[in-house]
């Protein structure tokens, strides 16, 4: 019986010897929370070593007294979504390009004694961008992106003045980190 334990455990010290290191490394992290401007908060998914998925979610809330004691509330809620594709790496350094899609719904009510106007705007954002990743540590990453983008908008409004659509052309750039966990 001896002799069987002896004769597995020289097998298993061989095939261990025999097995590269390399089997050992860890893998790349595959989800990290992105910090950045324009102020949102996001994470990032690299589904595979040339692909990710960044969802984000941005909302402001705010109220104000003005100096003809108008009081005003808004808020703002905006979802959104970027893939980003990498086209090719140097280093630490990887290149992307990148959709992204943003919806943003934003209310504001204002008072003034008896008389109110409610306004309710709803803005879908479209944009391209090319930007570059650096991988400062396996864990931590800084980025940088400039695009273009498209905005369609409407608004609804309690009082009897007109409400307009928006269609607008942007420049579109983004800083940030990111952490990876």
């Amino acid at each position: 019986m001896t002799n069987l334990l002896s004769r597995i455990a020289t097998i298993a010290g061989l095939v261990l010897l025999a097995v590269p290191l390399s089997v050992f490394a860890q893998d790349s992290p595959k989800a990290g929370i992105v910090m950045g401007v324009p102020a949102s908060f996001s994470v990032i998914w690299n589904v595979t070593d040339k692909v990710a998925v960044r969802p984000e979610i941005a909302f402001t809330t705010a109220s104000t007294t003005t100096s003809t004691a108008t009081d005003v509330d808004s808020h703002s809620f905006s979802p959104g979504v970027s893939a980003l594709f990498y086209l090719r790496k140097w280093d630490a350094v990887r290149t992307y390009v990148s959709p992204l899609y943003i919806y943003r719904r934003a209310t504001s009510a204002a008072s003034s004694g008896s008389a109110s106007n409610d306004l309710t705007s709803s803005t879908h954002n479209l944009a391209g961008s090319f930007g570059a990743e650096f991988a400062a540590h396996r864990r931590f990453g800084v980025f940088g992106e400039v695009g273009i983008g498209y905005t369609h908008g409407s608004a609804e409004s309690s009082s009897s003045f007109q409400t307009p659509t928006v269609n607008a052309w942007n420049v579109r750039t983004a800083v940030g980190a990111i952490l990876y966990f």
